[in-house]
């Protein structure tokens, strides 16, 4: 890497007056990287893609102009820098966006040696304490939020040991540090089920009856200033309000003093009483039934909307199966399905070609 590179510091974020004529989307997968591409693509005319692995696929979309493809672990180490720097320079890169949890992270670390405006992301040590679900945990019950009783062990012998000593743990649920995309989180009801489990270190977490409900925050600077809240159900996403869900997060962020967007996952249980599970520092998977419902996490993050804090409640929006079901029951679809219909078709390919469920 040369000197220059290595000591010219990162441009302050401003968020420009308007959207930037390329933007440079990091990625090392697919499926939530797709979701990401097309919320910048919907305010950025010229998306460029670097990407590793799977992302390769992102080349099946028509929202991707160009794809450059990085060697793997290039999203580990600082000496890509000078060849993000290169697309950049050749592309006219005037923002960079990181797509997931890696890239994020990546972004976070070495923003300040990266010659082109970054989209916010928390800082790498905050990164961490909220994308490691056990130090996500301890944050939660230092701060007296809610959380389900968690435990730690460092292999499944650990944890079967354990069982074996309190079968009244069970059921529980069993979750690797920090996969994404509900990878690896099984329901563990019995000690045959431990059997499932291929990865150390894991987290017990114990089974609250009830339902999942998530919150997708933007923060700036510890304050949460746009949020939406959802549940899923009925093959539909429900946009809701929950006072005690939005109280939490907000002592969470403003304790760390945050910025960028966040992704909360909590259980409500059969009271109505909220627990927080897990956050995601980054992008996320449900975030097109957002943009579609009228919230792009990536426009309001860098040009805030003027409006209500929470502007989706009320609203609902049919994944593509619930829709599906809808149609043979002989029930046209509503208005926002019709948009989830018209988001799908304008890009099919990667739907139907690109490992990305339809919802």
């Amino acid at each position: 890497m040369s000197a220059e590179l290595d000591w010219q510091p990162s441009l302050l974020f401003t968020p420009p007056k308007a959207p930037p004529r390329a933007a440079l989307l990091l990625a090392s997968g697919f499926s939530v990287q797709y979701r990401a591409l097309r919320a910048v693509a919907a305010v950025v005319p010229r998306v460029i893609v670097a990407g590793t692995g799977s992302a390769r696929l992102l080349t099946w979309s028509r929202y991707g102009r160009r794809y450059h493809a990085l060697p793997e672990g290039a999203f580990q180490t600082a000496a890509s820098l000078e060849q993000i720097e290169a697309i950049c320079v050749e592309h006219g890169i005037d923002l960079i966006v990181p797509a997931d949890g890696l890239t994020t992270r990546y972004l976070a670390i070495e923003r300040r040696r990266i010659l082109r405006a970054c989209f916010p992301t928390p800082g790498p040590e905050d990164f961490d304490r909220l994308d490691d679900k056990w130090r996500f945990y301890c944050l939660c019950t230092a701060l007296g939020v809610p959380a389900p009783k968690t435990r730690r062990f460092a292999a499944r012998g650990e944890l079967e040991a354990f069982l074996a000593r309190n079968p009244n743990s069970m059921p529980g649920m069993a979750k690797p540090l920090n996969l994404y995309g509900g990878l690896g989180i099984l329901r563990i009801g019995s000690h045959a089920d431990l059997a499932e489990i291929d990865y150390a270190p894991i987290l017990f977490q114990a089974f609250i009856p009830g339902e999942d409900i998530d919150i997708s925050v933007i923060a700036r600077d510890g304050l949460v200033e746009r949020y939406c809240i959802y549940r899923k159900a009925g093959g539909r996403v429900h946009y809701i309000e929950n006072a005690a869900l939005i109280g939490y997060v907000e002592i969470i962020v403003a304790r760390l003093g945050v910025s960028g967007v966040l992704n909360f996952g909590a259980r409500i249980d059969a009271g109505g009483e909220v627990w927080m599970t897990e956050c995601n520092p980054r992008f996320w998977h449900s975030m097109d039934f957002a943009q579609i419902a009228g919230m792009n996490f990536f426009a309001e993050t860098l040009w805030p909307g003027k409006g209500p804090r929470n502007p989706l409640a009320g609203r609902s929006v049919g994944t593509l199966h619930g829709i599906a079901r809808r149609a043979l029951r002989l029930r046209p679809p509503g208005h926002m399905d019709l948009r989830m219909l018209a988001h799908t078709l304008r890009d099919p390919l990667p739907r139907l070609f690109g490992y990305s469920d339809f919802g």
